[in-house]
């Protein structure tokens, strides 16, 4: 009998016949992944807006050109602009090399004083070590700390003004201590001295840390020679534990014409209060500062008059779990700010008069406002990034300063990351999806798409596991963001291991609507392992309302909410119950030994560098969470994992590293001794040297390595 073929089965029978023709793609094999012959590639347009954004730069990627040549064009007729791309003055912010600048010198540890078109030099010369040094606006002074003393130099006359004196180990002023660079300012971010606009002020903060207890971390490989060293060194630093003694802090202002110096007047405030921002109004009349309590359930806002140190709030925001570290107000040009605020459970914009006089609620809605995009004062508008209706995805809207006309521009799930141009009449959105590479769309102001440029195909001698986003219903409703990567080949008929990569801590997801492709979940997805991960309902990017249901319980809510996501994901026959691991660092470290030691539904973990019991880590971050260990006992056994040794289920592997000054290698050494005395069997990896994470090169391959041999060991049959 003879077959007739429509043109769809002639054109299906022509695809056929291509991809037969096309090499058939690799597994990729543990060699292969070991020497990063593995990798998943789109080229993604580029844009950006040049010629005071009236045109815009473009680069369209082309698999036939290796090569990526730029173009400027009009935005709306997408002519060619005659010239040449780079004479095109680009609208990005970059860093302003025209004006002086200083610098620490890495080897004389002098302040250097760098300026246009001159070699730098030292403006000091004493040995002793120097810390953050500023220059200040008017560019005739600089600030840096030595011996912990705050010190001005007036470069015109080329003197010098110690500020303070009685700097030294329990005494700092103009530079932070750990905990509050690491829990307030930003990690690695000293800075505790801040110039007025106008050069005439610098307001700065001292720290007390008599209270404070001491820690030792000790370098057993002080150097590799053993026959230069055989002992080992301590490093000794002031970190205060929950519970324990906070340093002391004032808030001063130093007036460097007058070389007079005057303390803020904070006295109603409790000792133990936290500052926690500094900033100058525009004109420089006013200190700005942020003050909470040491549990962070309240933060005001206030102002200080830097000649009499006279200080008054404008604003107290308070919450029934904990205020977050808000950013400094946004300053308009009459004289009017935008504040934000969680007041509602979501994060907003508010607009107040210089006097803290609420004006009006600028954003609205059920879902945290994240960054503004842009401000539009002369036409009272304002651009804004959201998630409006799933926490891992990214919009774009725009409203009015009054709150009026609230709009969302950018339209489709995914994560839309958006450049507007000079007066807000058009943008570029890029866009992508866990399934969608990036494209650029360009938009008029109003979101309308007028064009847009793709990306090339995904290219790759390996077969590419697509990721796959759901929505997981836990026990009460609640919807969790969750990936799933398949195994290579996958047949529903098998049964494959389930493994989850997890951080869980506080606002801080692992779940994001965009297109991420790693080498790693592909390698095991290849091994025929199912990848999956989960936002668990206190780590999404959900708002506060959601976020401080882990106030005072730590890993207890989320636990629950891991193992709704994995018994949604274990329902299917091809997802094997028996066979799940966990791992994590850090906060993830603590939720992997948490799972282990309160959940009988997984059967491996790797814990990197976790705390075991909440007792065990700085002041700041664990008492805004938890309150301290004598206000909520409770709550501090319930979220701890030292007390739960014996209830070990699965094969638990710590892993931790021996200089590690922010979770100290102690959290695990007293988990180790609690698994002992219980008989339970665990291994345990030390990384000499490495702090808050893996060091070296090598040390970050053998950890990899240590992962894998876990996964293959204790998940994968034979």
């Amino acid at each position: 009998m003879n077959r007739i073929l429509t043109p769809l089965s002639v054109a299906a029978l022509l695809a056929a016949s291509v991809l037969a023709q096309e090499p058939a793609k690799k597994r990729i094999t543990v060699e292969d992944y070991e020497k990063r012959r593995a990798s998943f590639s789109v080229q993604s347009p580029r844009v950006s807006w040049v010629a005071n954004d009236k045109l815009l730069r473009v680069s369209e990627p082309s698999l036939k050109k290796k090569k990526i040549a730029a173009v400027v064009r009009d935005p709306r007729t997408w002519k060619v602009s005659p010239g040449k791309p780079e004479d095109a003055a680009s609208s990005a912010r970059v860093p302003d090399r025209t004006k002086p600048r200083l610098s620490i010198g890495r080897r004389s540890g002098q302040v250097m004083l760098r300026e246009p078109g001159k070699d730098a030099r030292p403006i000091t010369k004493d040995p002793a070590r120097k810390r953050e040094a500023h220059l200040s606006p008017n560019q005739r002074y600089a600030s840096y700390v030595r011996d912990n003393n705050l010190v001005v130099r007036d470069l015109a006359q080329d003197e010098e003004w110690t500020v303070t004196a009685d700097g030294g180990p329990e005494r700092f002023h103009g530079v932070l201590d750990w905990v509050y660079q690491e829990e307030i300012y930003g990690r690695g971010d000293f800075q505790a001295h801040w110039w007025s606009p106008t050069g005439r002020h610098v307001a700065f903060l001292s720290l007390d840390e008599s209270p404070v207890k001491e820690f030792t971390v000790i370098d057993h490989v002080p150097h590799r020679q053993l026959d230069k060293e055989r002992g080992v060194t301590a490093e000794i630093t002031n970190y205060p534990k929950a519970g324990d003694p906070n340093p002391f802090v004032s808030l001063s202002v130093a007036d460097v014409v007058k070389r007079e110096v005057v303390t803020v007047d904070l006295s109603r405030y409790p000792k133990d209060m936290l500052v926690v921002s500094i900033d100058w109004t525009p004109d420089g009349h006013n200190v700005v500062y942020q003050v909470q309590n040491r549990v962070q359930t309240w933060l005001e806002l206030g102002y200080a008059n830097p000649v009499t140190g006279v200080a008054k709030t404008l604003i107290r925001e308070e919450s029934p779990t904990w205020v977050n570290v808000l950013e400094p107000p946004r300053w308009l040009g009459d004289r009017t700010f935008l504040w934000w605020s969680e007041r509602t459970g979501y994060k907003h914009l508010y607009h107040y008069d210089e006097d803290g006089k609420l004006l009006s609620q600028v954003t609205k809605g059920d879902f945290p406002v994240r960054r503004i995009l842009k401000l539009d004062e002369a036409r009272r508008k304002v651009w804004f990034s959201a998630s409006p209706d799933f926490p891992c995805d990214q919009h774009a809207f725009r409203v009015g300063l009054g709150g009026e006309g609230q709009k969302q521009l950018t339209h489709g799930r995914g994560t839309h990351r958006v450049s507007l141009n000079f007066d807000g009449s058009m943008f570029t959105d890029t866009f992508s999806s866990v399934t969608t590479p990036p494209e650029v769309r360009v938009c008029d102001g109003e979101g309308d798409i007028i064009r847009t440029l793709p990306s090339t195909p995904l290219q790759s001698d390996y077969e590419y596991c697509p990721k796959e986003l759901h929505v997981v219903e836990a026990r009460d409703g609640f919807p969790l963001d969750a990936t799933v990567i398949k195994p290579a080949g996958f047949d529903e008929s098998k049964s494959y291991p389930v493994w989850i990569e997890t951080y869980s801590g506080p606002a801080a997801p692992s779940v994001r609507n965009g297109w991420r492709v790693t080498s790693w979940h592909q390698f095991l997805a290849h091994q025929g392992v199912i990848v999956l991960q989960v936002n668990v309902r206190t780590a999404s990017a959900a708002g506060q309302k959601v976020v401080g249901l882990c106030h005072k319980q730590f890993c207890v809510q989320e636990l629950r909410d891991l193992e709704d996501t994995v018994k949604w994901l274990t329902a299917n026959s091809w997802a094997d119950e028996k066979r799940v691991g966990l791992t994590g660092w850090s906060y993830g470290g603590t939720m992997t030994a948490y799972a282990l030691t309160h959940s009988k539904l997984f059967r491996v973990g790797i814990a990197g560098a976790g705390v075991y019991d909440w007792q065990l880590y700085d002041t700041i971050y664990t008492e805004r969470y938890m309150d301290t260990p004598q206000s909520n006992p409770k709550g501090y056994a319930k979220s701890s994992c030292l007390a739960a040794a014996k209830d070990l289920h699965g094969y638990l592997v710590l892993v931790h590293g021996t200089m590690d000054d922010n979770v100290h290698l102690q959290n695990t050494i007293r988990f180790a001794g609690e698994l002992q005395r219980f008989g339970k069997d665990f291994e345990m990896m030390l990384y000499p040297d490495s702090r808050h994470g893996v060091g070296s090169p090598q040390q970050r391959r053998h950890l990899q390595q240590l992962r894998w041999k876990i996964i293959e060991r204790e998940l994968l049959p034979g």
